[in-house]
């Protein structure tokens, strides 16, 4: 049994860096500007990305640390507070 939660852990965290990614995927436009043209990344937008990569890396350091179906279960039904999109984004 052990076997079978730590593979539906890892389930899970592919499933939260997959979501991560598509989060962050939408302002990646403005990481590739200011890499090109040197334009800042507003602020709402990186602490967006910075809140994004934050729950990511909690949330799968909560199932990578999972041992037991009862933590399995107690991680799964954890609100996992994504961020709101950010707000006028210029």
């Amino acid at each position: 049994m052990i076997m079978d939660i730590i593979e539906f852990s890892a389930s899970q965290v592919k499933l939260i860096k997959q979501k991560a990614h598509s989060l962050l995927s939408a302002t990646d436009w403005y990481v590739t500007r200011k890499t090109e043209k040197n334009v800042d990344i507003p602020a709402n937008v990186s602490t967006y990305r910075d809140a994004v990569r934050s729950v990511s890396d909690q949330r799968c350091a909560l199932f990578n640390g999972v041992t037991t179906e009862d933590a399995y279960f107690a991680v799964l039904n954890t609100k996992d507070n994504w961020p709101a999109w950010p707000e006028e984004v210029e």
